[in-house]
């Protein structure tokens, strides 16, 4: 997503980001440890309209001695705070305080509330530390309420003669309206403090300061700023000191709000200096401190930011020893440790004052900011998993405390930003749609274009153009509303990413260019916007223009970030466009100055690798065959050590769309060269290399790795992710220093995976285990055994013909992917309807011609045919083809089983597998019952694309018969009793595992598929949808055989070389040495009859992969199910034996 100016924290927006406190952002909501400010912002509900509210600020710092004289009320509380909690009401009279465990130098243990600022002063200096028993007065009886440390959450009020406390009381109400009407309330307290200003100063100062404040709080600047001055020209004369430092440091507060950091600076100076004269040992003095290094880190003054939040956290270490006020102060430096990158130091600073917090005031408020800043310290360092058990721990207290709130809504933002950061895509739009609903209610109009330009992109990312389009256009409507200017700017690339028609795209990014030119000339981003636009004009068709823009685009970067990783990019992409249009030696050229920028810049990266498999191309295009391999063998071995996953959603799609080419470009070289096994070789390393990049779409928790080990893996990734995101959007690197931090990433990375491999052999695989070469695989192939592995490339496609006696031997098809997926979309239409006419067969011809053709006599000599699928092959169901030249136009499940694997290296690790020799034990789930709704946790949007539940009759059927053939003990979970509890309940006594139920398709979020199993109870922690994410994190079985007799279950996300994820690979990872599932919706009567078949050949001994084929035999030969509607859609995928 792409980036932009603004850091949130705590609630408070500014705008400002440096590159210290750069981190993957939500539409460039940079997430930073709460403000040194957090308890200065929040939220009051009065008369059902949102109320801003300072606590402890609202109501005044100090006693003012020589104005006070009418005492103080309650105007307003904040629920389920202190206040509240100790039952204080609104208009209770406060008469007094005490303090039972003795007073401060600053403040004595006992006295009377003589004005509203006593309340701010009293929660400042005892409050935050220790019990505080306010005396109050409530019609007219006195009440003794003691209040927790923490948070009091009340604001106070003079009294008012019935008139003025009308006419005080109708601009309170007005102020959270719209832009006229707060004016016109802050207009009429404008007069009221006029007439008291002779008569009632103390009332006139107060107010004054309420006005400023307010006016503050919607950046009136200048308003504010004035009622400041009438407050200051009241304390002049009543020469309190207090009065005086109050007025200064809200002065501070106003221009802080503005942005206006100089000033605020000034303010906060001599309001420090004014509190030191007039309590030099206090609470307040050490509040002064803390705005002084405020506003020194917005200065990035950090050494003076440091100095000052230290001296505070002496004043209050002296005062209140371990208390709350000293969490502040750890607080504050934590936040300094953050900017200054020292994560280690951030996180140690943040744990001390939730140490504190949760021992001094385990329910208080700003326990939930401790927990959201230890939330984005551990999500900053990779321990993702800490970062969402934060969040949620603060989410709780939230929902406890500010249930409808802005704090609320950014917490779930974050723990959004967590999930999208693990890759759980369906999770991650759950949470920001609820966000949003929060924002809505309570939050600014900024806050909400922020969130729907967030939920825009990641319903971009699951494949919702229609949803994407309309959240961005939302988005952009506000923005421009607000005059937001270059903020607009990912949202209109955001829009252009959106549409499908090139004008449309292109349009869009023009708009996004004339804002940049216009407001932001000199910026990194108008690079990026130009460079995007030239790809989207050479898609329009207009190649001049494309190259004009693509020259500007690199002007700009030349300009701005020389020698950076986005001149780089921008080379790289000349270099691209030079090569398309047949121009080789400048490609060379321009390719290789790219390359060198990204050796010093961004060494091992994929975008390294791309650019290397471009200038192979230029080499190749050149006559120099051998040093376009050489090359493309280099870009392998980037890609080898790189790290999938990281990035935004985009960059990581763009990258998984350019490693295949990789591969795929070796593998045309050798077959040209006749270097057949090299060219195998070439494609295992493709279909397992597809493995890594489909698991690090998600951050899974595998139960193998030890805990230790897997934050170490998280907290390695992460460094590593955060300095390519560094670099790619700096300028030049600093040298050496950089080059060496990158090399310790590495080498940690290194040893990570060194370390699974050797505790956690299982996940290997997934961590960058070795391929199985030529000699290998022919060795693991069994006697009888054909293997048929198809890589499938633009314009022709590979095929491999393997068996335990012959190395490969290859065949080039004339045909890419553009062509084979037509034709299995075309034959598969027919196959999936069923039909008297027989002109599927028509289609199927061709395409066994095309794919069996070369190999038929191999075929009929082997004994059973193992096919490695890629791309489109993977939709296609081979034993529904006729093998040439086997007579009579005979289809291959007649003549030999059919089994289906994704790489011989995943095979062969399966059957590596230890198992267990238990006796035959089935479990089936049938027929779950679904519930008038579907659930409505994450699993609801895949329910929403996906199909619609209807009762499955014939399923309950199906199940029955199973327990009657099956030869050993068999447990059928039917209707209510067929739960995802009982699913992830499964051991390894298992023999063979039967699921007759709906199954979920999300191809753009493949683990998130799943099996729609019973509706959950209300007291259930699930959702009745078993994932594949799931399966893979938390099942664990050795099963003989797993039947999927559901819908689409062998559907999910077709990625180049690894093949169609779905449910199949969780369950064979799980420890299911076959797994039977559909490749298209089935009804649930065939799919009984075809496993009912299939049962009654398994109790007889049969294999797996020949008792399916017996099965789907026996259908064909029923004239009401002999169409392959019925029984070409299973599949057996794993070892067929």
């Amino acid at each position: 997503m792409a980036p932009q100016d603004g850091n949130w924290l705590f609630g408070f927006s500014v705008t400002r980001r440096t590159d210290a406190t750069r981190v993957t952002r939500i539409d460039g909501k940079c997430n930073v440890p709460g403000s040194i400010t957090s308890g200065y912002t929040g939220a009051l509900m009065c008369a059902g309209r949102l109320r801003p509210f300072a606590p402890g600020l609202l109501a005044g710092l100090v006693a003012t001695a020589a104005l006070a004289a009418d005492g103080a009320l309650v105007l307003d509380l904040a629920p389920r705070l202190e206040a509240d909690r100790a039952g204080v009401r609104e208009g209770d009279r406060l008469l007094a305080w005490s303090v039972p465990s003795g007073g401060t130098a600053a403040l004595p243990a006992t006295g009377s509330f003589v004005s509203p600022l006593d309340a701010g002063r009293v929660q400042i200096e005892h409050g935050s530390r220790v019990p505080v028993v306010l005396t109050v007065e409530r019609a007219g009886t006195r009440l003794a309420l003691e209040l927790e440390p923490g948070t009091w959450g009340l604001a106070a009020r003079p009294p008012f003669e019935p008139a003025d406390l009308e006419r005080f009381l109708a601009g309170w109400r007005r102020l959270g309206d719209d832009d006229e009407a707060a004016r016109a309330a802050l207009a009429g307290w404008s007069e009221l403090a006029a007439e008291w200003r002779s008569t009632a100063p103390e009332r006139a100062f107060w107010l004054d300061l309420e006005r400023a404040q307010a006016a503050a709080r919607r950046n009136w600047i200048d308003e504010a700023q004035s009622a400041l001055a009438e407050a200051q020209a009241l304390a002049e004369v009543s020469g309190d000191p207090f009065e005086r430092a109050l007025v200064l440091e809200r002065r501070g507060f106003a221009f802080e709000r503005a942005s206006r950091f100089e000033e605020a600076a000034e303010a906060f100076r001599e309001s420090l200096e004014a509190y030191g004269r007039a309590a030099p040992e206090s609470l307040v003095l050490a509040r002064a401190y803390e705005n002084a290094a405020r506003i020194a880190w917005w200065r990035d003054r950090l050494d003076e930011a440091e100095a000052l939040g230290r001296d505070g956290l002496a004043i209050r270490a002296r005062i209140a020893p371990d208390g709350l006020p000293v969490a502040e102060s750890f607080n504050d430096l934590g936040l300094v440790a953050w900017n200054r990158g020292d994560l280690a130091a951030c996180e140690s600073f943040h744990r001390r004052a939730l140490e504190i917090r949760e021992r001094e005031a385990p329910r208080g408020l700003k326990t939930a900011y401790s927990l959201v800043n230890l939330g984005i310290v551990t999500w900053r360092q990779g321990s993702l998993g800490e970062a969402e058990a934060y969040y949620r721990r603060a989410i709780e207290v939230y929902e406890q405390l500010r249930p409808d709130s802005v704090e609320l809504a950014r917490a779930i933002s974050n723990l959004a930003i967590v999930h999208l950061s693990r890759g759980h895509l369906v999770e991650a739009e759950a949470l920001l749609g609820r966000a949003l609903g929060l924002q809505e209610h309570w939050g600014n109009r900024r806050d909400v274009a922020h969130n729907l330009t967030s939920l825009a992109e990641v319903r971009l990312a699951r494949g919702d153009r229609a949803g994407a389009k309309r959240d961005f256009n939302r988005a952009l409507a506000i923005k421009e509303e607000l005059g937001l200017g270059v903020d607009r700017v990912s949202t209109l690339q955001g829009l252009s990413r959106a549409a499908a028609d090139p004008a449309e795209r292109r349009a869009w990014l023009t708009r996004a260019r004339e804002v940049l030119e216009a407001e932001s000339p000199d910026s990194y981003q108008l690079a990026g916007v130009l460079l995007g636009l030239a790809d989207v004009t050479a898609a329009d068709g207009d190649a001049g223009e494309a190259r004009t823009l693509r020259e500007a685009s690199l002007r700009q970067a030349e300009r701005v970030a020389p020698g950076s990783v986005l001149v780089a990019r921008i080379l790289t992409e000349v270099g691209r466009a030079a090569l398309d249009a047949g121009d080789a030696a400048a490609a060379e050229e321009t390719l290789g100055r790219a390359l060198d920028l990204l050796l010093d810049e961004l060494p091992g990266d994929v975008e390294e690798a791309e650019t290397r498999r471009l200038l192979a191309g230029a080499r190749r295009a050149r006559g120099n065959d051998e040093a376009a391999l050489a090359m493309l063998a280099s870009a392998e071995r980037v890609l080898d050590g790189a790290l999938g996953g990281g990035g935004t959603i985009e960059e990581r799609a763009r990258a998984r769309a350019a490693w295949a080419e990789v591969y795929l470009d070796q593998i045309d070289l050798l077959a040209r060269a006749g270097q057949v096994a090299r060219a195998f070789d070439v494609s295992e390393r493709y279909r397992t290399r597809g493995l890594r990049e489909l698991v690090a779409s998600r951050d899974l928790q595998w139960r193998e790795l030890p805990a230790e080990l897997d934050r170490r893996r998280q907290m390695a990734e992460s460094r590593w992710h955060r300095l390519v995101e560094a670099r790619r959007e700096a300028a030049a690197s600093n040298g050496e220093a950089e080059r060496a931090e990158f090399a310790g990433a590495r080498r940690e990375l290194n040893e990570v995976r060194r370390l699974i491999a050797e505790r956690a052999p299982r996940i290997a695989p997934f961590a960058g285990s070795a391929a199985l070469d030529s000699d290998r695989t022919r060795r693991a192939l069994a006697a009888d055994t054909l293997l048929l592995s198809y890589v499938v490339g633009r314009e022709r496609t590979w095929l491999f013909a393997v068996d335990a006696e012959h190395g490969p031997e290859l065949h080039v098809l004339d045909a890419g992917r553009a062509e084979l997926e037509r034709r299995v979309r075309e034959l598969r239409d027919e196959l999936s309807r069923p039909s008297r006419r027989s002109t599927w067969r028509v289609r199927a011809a061709t395409l066994s011609r095309q794919l069996l053709g070369p190999v038929a006599d191999r075929v009929l000599a082997a004994g059973r045919i193992l096919v490695l699928p890629d791309g489109p092959l993977h939709f296609l169901p081979f034993a529904a083809l006729a093998v040439p030249g086997a007579g009579n136009g005979e289809l291959l499940v007649a003549l030999r089983p059919v089994f289906y694997g994704d790489s011989m290296t995943a095979l062969t690790e399966l059957e590596a597998r230890p198992r267990t020799e238990a006796a035959p034990q089935l479990v089936a789930f049938a027929d779950p019952f679904t519930g008038p709704s579907r659930p409505s946790g994450p699993s609801a949007g895949i329910v929403e694309r996906g199909l619609r539940l209807e009762p499955l009759a014939g399923s309950r059927e199906e199940a029955e018969r199973i327990r009657a053939l099956f030869p050993g003990p068999a447990t059928v979970w039917i209707g209510e009793g067929a739960t995802e509890e009982r699913a992830k309940a499964l051991g390894e006594g298992v023999s063979n595992l039967h699921f007759a139920c709906h199954g979920l398709v999300d191809p753009a979020s493949p683990l998130d598929s799943g099996l729609a199993l019973a509706a959950p109870g209300v007291d259930s922690t699930e959702d009745g949808v078993l994932q594949a994410w799931e399966i893979f994190e938390q099942l664990r079985i050795d099963a003989r055989l797993v039947v999927l007799s559901a819908c689409d279950t062998a559907l999910g996300e077709e990625l180049p070389g690894e093949g169609v994820l779905g449910l199949v690979r969780a369950f064979r990872f799980a420890g299911a040495r076959g797994v039977v599932a559909t490749q298209w919706r089935v009804g649930d009567r065939a799919a009984a009859a075809l496993s009912s078949e299939l049962y009654a050949q398994l109790r007889q001994g049969i294999e797996p992969a020949e008792a399916l084929r017996r099965a789907q035999l026996t259908l064909t030969r029923r004239p009401e199910t002999a169409h392959p509607s019925f029984w070409a859609a299973f599949g057996l995928f794993g070892t067929g034996r």
